[in-house]
């Protein structure tokens, strides 16, 4: 499952610690994006980025970057959580393994702009520590 496998890739930016936190960082010290950054929430989004960025699905619960995805301007991005409600038992299994109950996911969708005067990273901007003590 393409969704499944971008769970583990989201896991592995998070344990290696792709980018760090600064104090200008666009994510919050618990290493989730800024409430500035913040476009919706729901269990479908249909997004169309009016600039290159990355894409952070943080699952509230859990207050974990369930997925992230770079994307360039124009680029469509949908999303429908009912890959994930109606998964197998396997999938099932990892999820909640990451504290995510499928049948009670609540996604949040924010977007953070790649400065204008920076290269595009070859790795999403994913801050090392992703699970927050205080829940926006």
């Amino acid at each position: 499952m393409k969704k499944t496998l971008l769970i583990l890739i989201t896991s592995t930016f998070l344990l290696t610690g792709c980018a760090t936190i600064s104090s200008n960082s666009a994510f919050d010290k618990n290493g989730l994006p800024k409430h500035q950054y913040y476009i919706g929430h729901g269990l479908e989004f249909e997004f169309q980025p009016f600039e290159n960025g990355h894409l952070y699905i943080v699952e509230k619960n859990s207050n974990l970057i369930f997925l992230a995805e770079s994307l360039d301007e124009d680029d469509d991005y949908d999303f429908e959580a009912m890959d994930f409600i109606e998964c197998g038992d396997d999938d099932k299994a990892m999820l909640e393994s990451y504290g995510i109950n499928p049948h009670k996911m609540k996604l949040w969708l924010y977007f953070l702009p790649v400065p204008k005067n920076s290269v595009y990273p070859a790795c999403l901007a994913v801050a090392p520590k992703a699970k927050a003590d205080n829940p926006v």
